[in-house]
């Protein structure tokens, strides 16, 4: 795999759902200022229907907990090992990493001894914990492009390059309330349902957030919950889970069963749609 002559070479890691959709936004912005970029790397579908090579699958590595670190662990040392192999084939002109630090990190390791650029795209909540890592990236990364402002003021303090370049959701074209409410529901008070993108986060956490709707249903009047969708999880996933808890909570008491729950990809609209 090579890219044709004269048309740069990027690689791009996006190891979650999340960043498969940034990524693939990143990708089309960049080839509409240049048509001739060679795209390859670590994704998921959204960055395959952007045009990337994809030589590793992102659901291969996309991990959470020990069991499944254990369970996975073949798979993200093979990941590793092919995009090391893919590096130092094509030598690319830039490296993109888009969050999933742990495993990014590592890759920016041998960028570093290759004398590839690397660009870390979404920084890791490393303001929140384990704030030494910024030495780390201090020595591997080239520059920092942040999606929370904040974060700018932080890397700047620790003398990482840096560019605050905005939160990537606030260029979709989400529906309004209007669009996702009736007309009987506009009034009601909303609760946003986030169970996760990974399989085995939403299998965990959705089954008790369901129990907690039906809850908050008998104390609260005029609620609505909205169940959030990662592009990353199946739709028919979400349904089986819903109809478990629902059967079993039926089991208790049938005048749970009904709830007012509606699937979206995303519940976050523009903060001028927020403050309407």
């Amino acid at each position: 795999m090579k890219p044709k002559p004269n048309h740069p070479c990027v690689a791009i890691i996006a190891g979650e759902a999340s960043g498969d959709h940034h990524g693939a936004k990143l990708v089309s912005a960049m080839r509409s200022k240049n048509p001739g970029l060679f795209f390859c790397g670590i994704g998921g579908p959204a960055l395959e229907k952007a045009g990337v090579r994809i030589v590793v699958d992102a659901a291969e590595l996309n991990v959470m907990g020990l069991t499944e670190v254990l369970s996975k662990l073949p798979s993200v040392l093979k990941g590793m090992r092919t995009i090391k192999r893919l590096l130092k084939s094509l030598r690319p002109e830039l490296l993109i990493l888009i969050d999933f630090p742990d495993f990014n990190l590592n890759i920016a390791a041998l960028a570093k001894k290759l004398d590839i650029p690397v660009l870390f795209y979404v920084s890791p909540q490393i303001w929140a914990w384990r704030q030494n890592r910024v030495k780390r990236i201090g020595r591997l990364v080239d520059h920092m492009a942040v999606i929370l402002p904040f974060e700018e003021e932080f890397y700047r303090k620790h003398q990482v390059p840096v560019t605050f370049v905005g939160h990537p959701l606030l260029d979709d074209d989400l529906p309004t309330r209007e669009q996702v409410f009736a007309p009987r529901d506009q009034d009601r008070k909303v609760i946003g349902l986030v169970p996760g993108s990974r399989r085995s986060e939403v299998t965990k956490h959705l089954p008790v957030m369901l129990e907690t709707a039906d809850l908050l249903k008998e104390k609260l009047k005029h609620v609505t919950f909205i169940l959030s969708r990662a592009s990353s999880v199946a739709g028919d996933m979400l349904d089986d889970l819903i109809g478990i808890s629902q059967a079993d909570i039926s089991s208790k008491n049938p005048a749970k069963v009904r709830r007012n729950i509606r699937s979206l990809e995303t519940l976050m609209e523009r903060v001028e749609k927020i403050r309407e």
